[in-house]
């Protein structure tokens, strides 16, 4: 994974280095791959056999669902909004009034 990741790696024009967008979805996936193997350990599943990858399915699909379920009401809370003319997103942080033109 070190390898990988050097070969990947980059590093500005003034020599700093910079995180690509590789990079960071290696190692957000070497997180998540120590979490998830924490968190089997933790419950007592055993992957070694069928029951345990059924039951790893199935917690698998589960969080799938949620993380759906959160899609659908994120989409739906944004249609509400518009519907209302409501503004959706952050504010500006700048109006006209205050940008200095020249």
């Amino acid at each position: 994974m070190d390898s990988l990741l050097a070969a990947l790696s980059n590093t500005n024009g003034f020599g700093e280095q910079t995180v690509d967008a590789t990079e960071w979805a290696a190692e957000a996936f070497d997180r998540e791959l120590l979490y998830l193997t924490a968190v089997y350990d933790w419950a007592g599943i055993d992957t070694a056999n069928a029951t345990g990858r059924m039951v790893a399915g199935v917690l698998a699909s589960l969080a799938e669902l949620e993380l759906e379920l959160g899609r659908e009401r994120r989409t739906a809370a944004r249609d509400a909004r518009r519907a209302r003319g409501q503004p959706i997103g952050r504010p500006k942080a700048l109006d006209q009034s205050k940008i200095r033109s020249g």
